[in-house]
């Protein structure tokens, strides 16, 4: 595969895409200081379309990224919301967001914190504008073309069960004790399930680099199917980048060319030259994060300690689960 060939691919792809989108629905797009929104917000800005956008604030968004984000903003002209996304703990939640709290929960196996959902909730309490149904265009996918896996210290080598399980879980071999011993062996278990059921010893033979397949079947196929069950108690939610063709295109590229974060900027730059010329965090001489934009909190409690309890009595639902136990 050449440059003009993957050039095509996403071109091609995109286009079908924004169309299929706008016909159905009105488009929620995030705006962040990466590359990964930006190419979708590029493609269906060039084909004028009407979307809104949105942008979660956390204690992590620097305000070099904020003020990068505020320029795509005034650029875009389009509706726009910052949102939040951690409720203040001062006050207690209200009946409707205990139980958004419990579907996105019951919707991701209860994974993670719940926050985004309550701030789309709050901020869209009426989804649907017109008589059409706002969604959600997550960019996800975009890891897939440029590469994850192999951009880690030390990439897979091959599609065992064991390099699965280190790939997904790589600093389970920096940290000791009994308790570790059993993460890793747990790990190990529900990973050779998992080569099983995705016939991964078949795959081993077509010549494709593991830290790919593994990414697509696995990581997108799992975490992302839950992530977007999480959000279906407030709103539909699509995928921006997934497509077969886009994948392989790609894959075909050269290392050099295809594992940096600049296989996009190509793509933004044909779509939207004016949102191209506004830096990438991270890239262009940008740091990714400097001082908040929002004020510490005060957190009350460590993490773990919050989190113990839930988290050993689902491993040990999954635990029983693999060995054929209810």
């Amino acid at each position: 595969m050449s440059q003009q060939d993957f050039d095509h691919a996403i071109d091609d792809y995109l286009d079908k895409f924004v169309r299929f989108v706008s016909e159905r629905w009105v488009p929620l797009l995030g705006i962040t200081g990466g590359l990964d929104s930006r190419t979708l917000v590029a493609a269906f800005a060039s084909a004028r379309t009407t979307f809104q956008s949105v942008t979660w604030l956390t204690m992590r968004t620097g305000q070099n990224e904020r003020d990068l984000m505020d320029r795509q903003v005034a650029l875009l002209a389009m509706p726009h919301r910052y949102l939040w996304i951690h409720l203040p703990r001062t006050r207690k939640k209200s009946k409707v967001e205990v139980r958004l709290d419990q579907l996105a929960a019951a919707g991701s196996s209860r994974t993670r914190p719940f926050a985004i959902v309550q701030a789309l909730a709050g901020a869209f309490p009426d989804k649907r504008r017109d008589g059409e149904a706002l969604t959600f265009v997550r960019g996800w996918g975009a890891e897939v073309l440029r590469g994850f896996y192999q951009l880690k210290k030390e990439p897979m080598t091959d599609f065992s069960a064991e390099e699965m399980a280190r790939a997904y879980w790589m600093k389970v071999e920096d940290m000791g004790g009994d308790d570790d011993a059993k993460a890793r062996a747990l790990a190990l278990e529900a990973f050779s399930a998992f080569r099983r059921r995705a016939n991964f010893e078949d795959i081993e033979g077509l010549g494709y680099d593991p830290n790919d397949i593994f990414y697509l079947e696995h990581r997108m196929g799992t975490w992302g199917g839950l992530s977007l069950n999480e959000l279906d108690p407030v709103m539909a939610s699509v995928i921006g980048f997934n497509a077969r063709p886009i994948f392989l295109a790609a894959w075909g590229l050269p290392p050099a060319k295809r594992l940096t974060k600049q296989l996009l900027r190509s793509v933004v730059v044909r779509h939207q030259p004016e949102l191209a010329a506004i830096p990438v965090i991270g890239l262009d001489g940008t740091t990714p994060r400097d001082r908040p934009c929002m004020k510490p909190r005060k957190i009350r409690k460590p993490l773990g300690a919050r989190h113990d309890g839930p988290v050993r009595r689902a491993l040990g639902r999954l635990r029983r689960l693999l060995r054929g136990g209810s």
